[in-house]
């Protein structure tokens, strides 16, 4: 990011740092614009060429980017990855999307998706041993289509081709390009099965060098992909802001976000085990919470002012765990957090830091049913306990190794859940990985810094430095007879 006077737009609850120039509108209400130093970043970390996905979001391109009504298809492009699924491009025709083509990676494994209408095929490679290609490296794909022939290369060694059976070839208009995912209200009319299905979780991860052919005769002609030229970004980084140069497995919570795990991750029991681990220069943190949509069952995992709060809420009655675990866990570095029940025993650690107690009413079996929320919760959930006992400080940190064991389930043993697999919905996380890097800070707490109050939907701030656009974020917030929301 250069430095000098830097724009940003209003856009729902952010403000994104777009241009240097400056725009003026009015809004009925007042907002107030604050800027924060993301979580365990550093300006001096390096970047790589490449365009960053974190996962829920995607870019658009017209239908001129690809070449229509044609008997080819040509796309060339690397990609690193830590998630097994995740899809890299698609187009879909007009109207009942008879016609399409998407890369797309499947349980670690990178798939050409083709229908000229009528028969579908999934093209992937053979002879590498069943590799998965989800390993944090880069990895490069030459995909292309002959009439009805497909064939995909993987990193120029090892290549799979399939044919469609229908006989057609010509594949025709598009819709547009989708590069990194679909809109989330994007309507699928397709019904294809096994691999032939288009997976719809967004990319996470970079991408690079991708290249299209545009004409297969009497020569072939091949464009590199303009990023300028996108018709619509939704949740993704710029393409000259870079990608890390190493990340490594993790979710990386921004502040003010959190992570939804699917239903059934968790629901409770007499007996159970809970396990991650966490890193965070923040000392106030929420990291877990859960819920029941029933009755008052709920468990809350705070970190706040050097204190561990664990309340866990069954059968009617309320226990709160509150124990010292000391200021290291804000020190940036990776710490592992651990909680139990067994039957009244309520027992939770943060490395070395350990205390139990016997809960409020005795053995009572916690039933719970909502989404496992993890590093915050969204700014909509009311509950009893959030209210009243919660200061709903989003994690800045990162997140991984969550397992689970629950006498709810037979049987009874401790399971790794893949966070990337197991998220229905991400807000403010990048699902790409967790840095590297070490914090340059310790406990920190609201070290905002006002830039704006006012009514007009872009603002400037002068102050920030040069390539400091992936380690700042600019948060809005309402104003309305002198109350914020």
């Amino acid at each position: 990011m250069a430095a000098g006077g830097i724009k940003a737009q209003y856009c729902s609850h952010t403000f994104v740092i777009i241009s240097q120039s400056f725009h003026c509108e009015t809004l009925l209400i007042k907002v107030k614009v604050e800027r924060t130093d993301v979580s365990l970043s550093d300006p001096q970390e390096p970047v790589v060429r490449g365009t960053r996905f974190p996962g829920n979001g995607y870019y658009q391109f017209p239908s001129n980017t690809l070449p229509s009504n044609t008997d080819f298809t040509g796309v060339k492009l690397t990609f690193k990855t830590w998630s097994p699924d995740g899809l890299l491009l698609c187009a879909f025709s007009p109207g009942d999307q008879e016609e399409f083509l998407a890369i797309q990676i499947k349980n670690g494994r990178p798939y050409f998706l083709f229908d000229p209408q009528g028969s579908a095929v999934a093209v992937s490679v053979q002879g590498d041993g069943e590799h998965r290609y989800n390993d944090g490296q880069w990895h490069s794909i030459i995909a292309t289509r002959q009439r009805a022939v497909g064939t995909i290369v993987i990193n120029h060694q090892y290549s799979g081709n399939a044919s469609a059976s229908s006989g057609n070839s010509i594949i025709g208009e598009n819709m547009g390009l989708f590069i990194g995912g679909l809109p989330e209200d994007f309507a699928l009319l397709r019904d294809d099965s096994g691999d032939t299905q288009l997976v719809r979780r967004g990319f996470s991860g970079c991408l690079r060098d991708i290249s299209l052919k545009m004409t297969d005769s009497p020569s072939e002609e091949w464009k590199l992909l303009d990023w300028k030229k996108a018709t619509k970004k939704v949740e993704v980084y710029e393409s000259w802001e870079g990608c890390p140069l190493q990340t490594v497995k993790g979710v990386h919570f921004l502040g003010d976000g959190y992570l939804e795990l699917d239903r059934g991750v968790f629901s409770g029991g007499h007996d159970f085990d809970i396990s991650m681990d966490f890193r965070t220069d923040h000392l106030s943190a929420l990291l877990l919470f859960i819920y029941s949509t029933q009755t008052e069952d709920c468990m809350l995992v705070e970190l706040e002012a050097g204190l561990l709060s664990f309340i866990l809420a069954s059968g009617g009655h309320t226990t709160e765990l509150r124990m010292w675990v000391g200021l290291s866990y804000c020190d940036g570095d990776w710490k592992q957090l651990s909680l139990a029940k067994r039957g009244s025993l309520i027992f939770a650690a943060v490395d070395e830091w350990a205390e139990e107690i016997r809960a409020v009413g005795g053995a009572a079996r916690l039933r719970v049913d909502s989404p496992l929320y993890l590093g915050g919760v969204p700014t909509e959930l009311s509950h009893s306990v959030l209210n009243v006992q919660s200061h709903k400080h989003g994690l800045g940190g990162c997140i991984r190794g969550l397992t689970v064991r629950s006498d709810e389930r037979t049987p009874s043993v401790s399971g790794s859940i893949n966070l990337l697999v197991a998220y229905r919905r991400s807000v403010r996380v990048n699902l790409d990985g967790c840095p590297t890097s070490e914090s340059r800070f310790n406990c920190r707490g609201n070290d905002s810094v006002l830039v704006y109050t006012g009514r007009r939907t872009q603002a400037t701030d002068n102050s920030l430095q040069p390539f400091t656009g992936n380690n700042v974020q600019f948060t809005c917030r309402y104003i309305q007879n002198g109350n914020l929301f």
